[in-house]
């Protein structure tokens, strides 16, 4: 049965331009999906400074000669060979947790904004078919990326190695660059940066397509759109914000059509507008 909010509406009385006003579902999310990145990062930044870094230390002498890169090798094969295996079965638990979570919350959330906004419970009704195959895509597309991290990170400390010690470098001087989190141009920063990212636009853009696709569902032919409102938001967004737009017709941003969500780091979203 197709549903209608703008009859909903008109049935329970309600007049003029209705807003369904968001919640800040995608940061409270991003902040859990990080925690959950930040285990298998904290593990592997934890090996690297207990195995690599003593290694580096008591190989220095030997930079002169051949013998010392195959020790750092084996070193280097065996964790990141550790890390494969460990992300095999930590990603997909990681990645369908995060995904069926926004969406359970996304349903939730939207339910009260048309109960509040129009007067009708629809628990019974807003449901997540229709979504499946878009879901399991965001999983698949979450498990990659996952994967991606410690191929990436041992990648990087490879580089890092090889390329200091043919240098001559000082065994404190590469472990600086491998480094903490708080050095943003350090390896290890780079990586806490990159999950960092991962966590924050995943969760935004999957929210912001479930409520694109449950707007249009239900009706909705507008959106208003609402940035954070902080010295954040990028000029392009802010010049938006308030503005409404009709979901066939979005608004060209950079030269593409956009939808509040679906930008890197966007942390705008999607009013629904109806006029009844």
């Amino acid at each position: 049965m197709k549903i209608d909010l703008k009859t909903l509406a008109k049935n329970n009385g309600k007049k003029g331009t209705i807003e369904f006003k968001q919640r800040p579902i995608a940061k409270i999310e991003s902040v859990q999906y990080f925690k959950e990145l930040n285990k298998i990062s904290k593990s592997m930044r934890t090996d690297i400074k207990n195995e690599l870094i003593p290694l580096l230390k008591s190989l220095e002498s030997q930079y002169a000669t051949d013998g010392y890169a195959d020790a750092l090798t084996q070193l280097l094969v065996r964790l990141s060979t550790k890390y494969k295996s460990l992300t095999d079965i930590f990603a997909k638990m990681t990645a369908e947790k995060m995904v069926g979570s926004v969406a359970a919350k996304n349903r939730n959330a939207f339910n009260k904004l048309v109960k509040e906004a129009v007067g009708v419970d629809m628990e019974s009704i807003i449901v997540d078919e229709g979504l499946n195959d878009f879901l399991e895509a965001q999983v698949n597309k979450n498990v990659s990326l996952i994967k991606s991290i410690s191929d990436e990170y041992f990648k990087a400390i490879e580089t890092t190695v090889m390329n200091g010690t043919a240098n001559g470098m000082r065994w404190e001087q590469i472990a600086r660059e491998i480094g903490g989190i708080k050095h943003i141009s350090s390896v290890n920063g780079k990586l806490q940066n990159r999950i960092k990212l991962i966590a924050r636009n995943e969760t935004s853009n999957i929210n912001a397509s479930i409520n694109k696709r449950r707007q249009e569902e239900l009706g909705v032919e507008k959106f208003k759109w609402v940035t954070a409102d902080d010295e954040r938001v990028r000029d392009s967004h802010a010049k938006l914000d308030g503005k409404i737009f009709e979901w066939d017709n979005p608004p060209i941003v950079d030269g593409v059509p956009t939808t509040p969500g679906r930008p890197i780091n966007c942390r705008c979203v999607a009013v629904a507008v109806i006029e009844v």
